[in-house]
Parts: structure tokens; sequence; C-alpha cells
């Protein structure tokens, strides 16, 4: 699915491929990942995103309790709101954010992180901003 100027993933997009382990959604121009969107992706292993305008990835994008365990992410690419709605992915819960050409991805905003690769944040560093989505 990647390279197909997809710019929502919206919850049902990926029903019934409940055995999917990879999914490629990189080179889109995805914009916005609808709750429950991959819950029923309970064996995804590896989820790249690089490479589209997503601001945020929220935790409820995954099944609540069944979210995929070692699950790796690829996140450059996209303008990232690093606020406390993405401290979800910073502090583990299973999820590993992987570098691609040494790039982790970056912020966008707040100014005061614009810049700094996601890798490098803790999760005190994030501050409340208005809600995305």
């Amino acid at each position: 699915m990647n390279n197909n100027n997809l710019k929502v993933i919206r919850t049902g997009t990926l029903c019934g491929i409940i055995n999917l382990t990879y999914l490629r959604l990189d080179g889109n121009v995805i914009e916005w990942i609808q709750c429950g969107a991959f819950r029923d992706l309970g064996k995804l292993e590896k989820l790249k995103l690089y490479q589209n305008k997503l601001p945020a990835i929220r935790e409820c994008v995954f099944n609540v309790g069944a979210q995929p365990t070692g699950l790796r992410m690829w996140l450059d690419g996209n303008p990232w709101i690093c606020n406390e709605e993405l401290s979800w992915v910073l502090t583990g819960r299973g999820i590993w954010i992987t570098l691609r050409d040494g790039n982790a991805g970056e912020c966008a905003s707040p100014c005061e992180l614009a810049g700094r690769k996601l890798t490098a944040l803790a999760a005190d560093d994030l501050k409340s901003t208005p809600e995305y989505g």
C-alpha cells in the first residue's frame, strides 16, 4: 500500500487481514489514522509510516490492551507534533522507533522541540498542546 497517495486510514480499511505482520504505508500523503484502524492487526511486527504527512499517531489506533508486542515503526519524514499524545511511543510499551538512514523522525512543532529527533526525546519533554484529530 506504499506510494498510493493515501490520505486517511480509517477503521475497517484493513479489516479481515488478521495475520498481517508487515505493513508498508510509506510514501503516501497520510494525514490522519482513525482510532481503531489497526485494532485487528495483533500480529503486526513492522509498520512503515515514513514519508507521509502525519502530525501524530494516537495510541487508540491500535487495540488498547492488545497492542502488538515488539512492533517496529518507521516514522521519519512526517511533521510530528511532539506533545503528550506522542508519549506512548516514547515510553516503550513494546514499540520501537526504527532508524532509517540514521533518521528516526523529528519534531516539526512546538517551536522549542522543532528539529529534535524522536529518539532523543523523553516523555517529560512533551507538553500538553491542543489535541490532534
